[in-house]
């Protein structure tokens, strides 16, 4: 039975879905019943132009970054360092001078730690001196 063309030359799967197709669709161009609005026109088709997909270049990609600051050298790293200890051993060397309300093992321990900083201070400059030559 289905080997027959009955519907007009089409076999009845295409003819089933040519049914279907046309049931489905409605003079508007909304398919299953749904209405188009007829203050909206229909999406553009998609073309060519449309679906190509440019792939950014790596260096302009690199270029949006930004860029927060310079990398430094060393020798200007190992300066500021050393800028930050002498500050520190200045503020150390004003509560040795006048220890107000601090012990006398207070005091020592500050000797102490004054003449290590002043040693990694000596180390700096000869890194300094070393990397300038």
């Amino acid at each position: 039975m289905y080997h027959k063309k009955p519907y007009g030359g089409e076999s009845l799967s295409e003819w089933v879905h040519k049914l279907n197709d046309e049931h489905h669709t409605n003079p508007s161009g909304a398919q299953f019943g749904w209405k188009m609005s007829k203050y909206r026109p229909k999406p553009p088709e998609p073309t060519q132009k449309s679906l190509k997909v440019e792939i950014p270049k790596v260096k302009a990609y690199e270029a949006t970054f930004e860029v927060k600051e310079k990398p430094m050298k060393l020798v200007e790293k190992l300066k500021q360092e050393r800028q930050k200890y002498l500050e520190k051993i200045l503020k150390m060397d004003d509560k040795i001078i006048t220890p107000v309300g601090i012990s006398e093992y207070q005091v020592n321990c500050l000797k102490a730690q004054r003449n290590a900083m002043m040693t990694v201070i000596n180390v700096l400059d000869l890194r300094i001196a070393d990397l300038e030559d």
